[in-house]
């Protein structure tokens, strides 16, 4: 809820400072409020930056810095009540995923259920420990993997919960990713078959930045561009074409005038759009798309008076959008004319549907997937080659491993985000865009998740899920239009 303006700073005619997520802020940042934040941006680099963090030590160095960061700000006031709910709600979700994981850990054959695989084993072998879970350490482990990210987005929310703090994690994300991008471009072009300083050793030539998968760097990459074209978009509903020439002849790309910032967000999201586009991965450039759209639709609605003085700059955003993807598209298009679907996926799905079709209250196990898959695995299916560690399918693994309550929780969580988002959209006028990256990036996540497993390696993750903490502070900041 805002705070009306002291009716003494009125009477003087003292203008009130805007808060948008442009650059900065004037106001002294506060040693440990700064320091809180230096930390959080370090546990987003260390789960981007070296491979995704997939190796256990950068995995386990950014879960002990987000840690930290929560330890740290549990002292803080939240002064906004729907943060402070949101903060409880996403606490709750990662405490009953952690309990259930710990559940399903647990071999307590007398008062718990366990995996009839554990039979054949105890048959054969003599006595065990059986549990729900047919691998539990497995389980056990992969539990900084999934709960890292919620106490990520839970740091996010009391760090950055108002409008001023929000929109230096705005503008962090977007830099940063911007890094990453111009990096993953420059290693392309002059050492194509390396990956940070070693020697590539998949996925030869396709861009994936810091990533070891293509798949992985392309959903990185299309937040980004993402980010970028939201703030492109925001910054041209800032824009008065009357004055256009004039802001023309007195241009500086350093200027913090509204047509500065468009450029240079636009150039950003071309650099981006062309990153992705060079990882040739056909999942990420339609996910990429559809977010796209999302952030368009979202941009375009709002008051009436908003939708026609906004109509030219509506249109203005969706010709760079055409213009991008007809011009770098054509890699990643090719490939998907050429290959068309991929049949191992579809049998890879069929067989994990049959195996959830036998553990769907329970689950296997988190993280058990590469253990249970190969008793499904249909063998008249030629097309499944190798080994299979991922479903290539975030929401049947997902389902497969924690079972019923998964798609519970799915459903909540995705729900509240999305009547979150929703609220801030109709709520916000001049931050509306970051509100509208959230939206395209929550859409862009959800699609590429039903065709790969990007989501499930940490960088992507953490860097996702502070895009939506940041759009859900900023749409939860204002209870009227503003």
């Amino acid at each position: 809820m805002s705070m009306p303006e002291p009716s003494s700073a009125a009477a003087q005619g003292v203008t009130q400072p805007r808060l948008s997520a442009g650059r900065g802020h004037t106001a002294a940042v506060p040693i440990g409020q700064r320091w809180g934040e230096y930390l959080y941006f370090t546990s987003i680099v260390l789960a981007v930056v070296p491979f995704g963090a997939v190796h256990a030590i950068p995995l386990g160095l950014s879960a002990v810095v987000t840690c930290l960061v929560l330890v740290l700000s549990l002292g803080r006031a939240v002064t906004n009540p729907a943060i402070g709910r949101l903060i409880v709600q996403a606490a709750g979700v990662a405490a009953l995923l952690t309990g259930w994981l710990l559940v399903q850990s647990l071999s307590a054959p007398d008062i718990l259920p366990s995996h009839p695989a554990w039979r054949s084993v105890e048959r054969d072998f003599g006595a065990i420990e059986p549990s729900i879970s047919i691998n539990p350490n497995a389980t056990a482990w992969s539990l900084i993997d999934l709960a890292t990210p919620f106490l990520s987005f839970v740091s996010a929310l009391i760090l950055f919960g108002n409008d001023t703090a929000a929109a230096r994690l705005w503008r962090f994300l977007r830099l940063f990713g911007l890094c990453v991008t111009i990096f993953g471009l420059a290693q392309f072009l002059i050492l194509p078959n390396t990956i940070l300083i070693f020697e590539k050793w998949t996925y030869q030539g396709s861009l994936t930045a810091t990533f070891v998968n293509r798949n992985s760097a392309a959903t990185f990459l299309g937040l980004v561009a993402l980010l970028w074209f939201a703030e492109f978009l925001g910054a041209m509903r800032r824009l008065s074409w009357r004055d256009l020439a004039e802001r023309l002849g007195a241009f500086r790309w350093g200027g913090e005038d509204g047509l500065a910032t468009a450029l240079r967000a636009a150039l950003a999201t071309f650099l981006s759009l062309g990153a992705l586009f060079l990882s040739t991965s056909r999942g990420g450039f339609i996910a990429t798309a559809i977010g796209f759209l999302v952030v368009f639709i979202q941009m375009s609605r709002g008051a009436p008076t908003d939708r026609a003085s906004s109509r030219w700059h509506g249109l203005a955003g969706l010709g760079l959008i055409l213009a991008v993807f007809a011009l770098f598209g054509g890699l990643a298009l090719q490939r998907l004319q050429v290959q068309g679907a991929d049949d191992s996926r579809l049998c890879a799905y069929l067989s994990t549907l049959s195996a959830i079709r036998d553990n769907w209250l329970f689950g296997t196990g988190f993280g058990t997937f590469a253990d249970i898959f190969p008793l499904y695995r249909d063998p008249a299916c030629a097309s499944i080659e190798g080994v299979w560690d991922r479903a290539h399918n975030s929401y049947l693994e997902a389902t497969l491993g924690l079972g019923l309550g998964f798609v519970v929780l799915l459903v909540f969580v995705v729900g509240r985000l999305v009547s979150i988002l929703r609220q801030g959209i109709a709520s916000r006028r001049r931050n509306r865009h970051i509100v509208a990256g959230g939206f395209g990036a929550l859409a862009l996540v959800a699609s590429h998740a039903l065709v790969d497993f990007s989501i499930q390696i940490h960088g992507v993750a953490m860097y996702w899920v502070a895009t939506m903490a940041v759009s859900t502070a900023i749409a939860l900041g204002r209870s009227r239009v503003v």
